[in-house]
């Protein structure tokens, strides 16, 4: 059953999804190219796409629905139809042998302050736990301080350096790893950080 506290959730990506994840994809990746296929992706065997989005049982999520009226939302196509969830962020990884790869966060530019990325990467790690992962690595731009912190809040460190790694500015990537995840520390530490996301969610910006 859907708590109707959480203003937002997540669930898989679907195909029917797909349009609204490329253009969070190009909203908060501008200078990504090639854009990702996220058809093929789906058909891949070791990846998993996750979504966040909108809770409509929430009371407070019509106020961040897409409109003409909206604060958050008075410019651009949105992807999203009537009927439809209203998606705002997505995370995609890859599970390579005895660990796993975050290959992207994307959240919707008008939502980065919304703890929605937190939201995804704790959904992640709890799915991850369950299927006795014990290692998760990614990449993250150098200059990207506000994913490096993210990322560091969940206890990734920086085990490395790929030079050049970008190709839109050859930007050099910060290679960064968490582990154990297995362990009672880390399993209660994601529990506490998965609490705090919850208390804030209705707190952050409409009261």
């Amino acid at each position: 059953m859907t708590n109707t506290n959480l203003l937002f959730i997540c669930r898989e990506l679907k195909k029917s999804d797909i349009e609204q994840v490329s253009i969070i994809e190009e909203d908060a990746f501008p200078e990504l190219f090639p854009q990702t296929q996220f058809e093929k992706e789906l058909q891949r065997t070791q990846s998993t796409i996750l979504v966040s989005k909108l809770n409509e049982l929430n009371s407070k999520s019509s106020k961040l629905m897409p409109s003409s009226k909206n604060l958050y939302y008075k410019q651009g196509k949105t992807g999203w139809k009537k009927g439809d969830d209203f998606l705002t962020g997505f995370l995609t990884y890859w599970e390579l042998f005895d660990e796993i790869h975050i290959m992207a966060i994307g959240v919707r530019r008008e939502y980065t302050k919304l703890k929605i990325a937190s939201l995804l990467l704790t959904e992640c790690i709890n799915k991850i736990i369950k299927k006795s992962f014990n290692k998760i690595t990614l990449e993250v731009r150098k200059s990207n301080i506000p994913a490096i912190g993210l990322y560091t809040n969940f206890g990734f460190e920086i085990v490395g350096e790929r030079k050049k790694f970008y190709p839109d500015n050859h930007e050099n990537a910060l290679i960064m790893s968490l582990s154990p995840i297995l362990s009672e520390e880390y399993k209660y530490k994601i529990k506490e950080i998965q609490k705090t996301i919850e208390s804030k969610s209705n707190s952050l910006f409409l009261d």
